[in-house]
């Protein structure tokens, strides 16, 4: 009964292999743009643990730090605070966003849009200090 199962999971996971490689190679998956937006910040999240995410079942997003805007109301901005290459990196860039979100500052998100309704931040940039 366990070889069965172990066979039945494996064919299984060929076959969503398939079904994507298949999806790629026909361009059905598009390819994420970059875009751009400006507003103050409305909501800021930092989550204490790795993997805590945010979200709905429809709308969960494992990330650590997540943001919204107050021009933007069904936009959420989000990104990792890991150990990696890029850590200085989203250290910065959470600093400022701290920074502009109790200051009420206008910052610009540069952000990739793959669709749905996280966008994965690639830079912080602060508009206007008053």
């Amino acid at each position: 009964m366990k070889k069965r199962i172990g066979i039945a999971i494996v064919v299984a996971a060929a076959l969503g292999c398939c079904v994507l490689l298949s999806l790629v190679l026909t361009g059905n998956v598009p390819a994420p743009t970059l875009h751009a937006i400006d507003g103050r910040l409305a909501y800021i999240r930092i989550n204490a643990e790795v993997g805590e995410g945010y979200g709905g079942p429809s709308s969960y997003v494992d990330a650590d730090v997540i943001v919204k805007l107050q021009n933007q109301a069904d936009g959420r901005y989000v990104f990792y605070l890991r150990a990696g290459g890029n850590s200085l990196l989203q250290q910065g860039m959470l600093d400022l966003l701290m920074l502009a979100y109790e200051y009420n500052w206008t910052v610009r998100i540069e952000y990739w849009d793959d669709g749905r309704s996280n966008h994965f931040i690639r830079d912080v940039i602060l508009l206007e200090r008053d």
